[in-house]
């Protein structure tokens, strides 16, 4: 998958959060803080996996 289209669709995927932010910021910790977390750790795999692609095509292109 390209990482334009990975971040594409991390970015939707955060944007979809904003509604559990919501709600946790008003007080409804419960399911929607479950959720919101559980973006979190998506999110932060998602990056961390654009991160070593980027890193990947940094490398083989100075090997070249």
């Amino acid at each position: 998958m390209k990482l334009a289209t990975k971040l594409g669709a991390l970015i939707t995927i955060l944007e979809e959060a904003k509604a559990d932010a919501e709600k946790v910021d008003n007080g409804k910790a419960g399911a929607p803080g479950t959720r919101l977390r559980k973006t979190a750790q998506t999110a932060k795999k998602t990056l961390d996996e654009i991160r070593k692609e980027i890193l990947d095509l940094r490398k083989a292109g100075s090997e070249e």
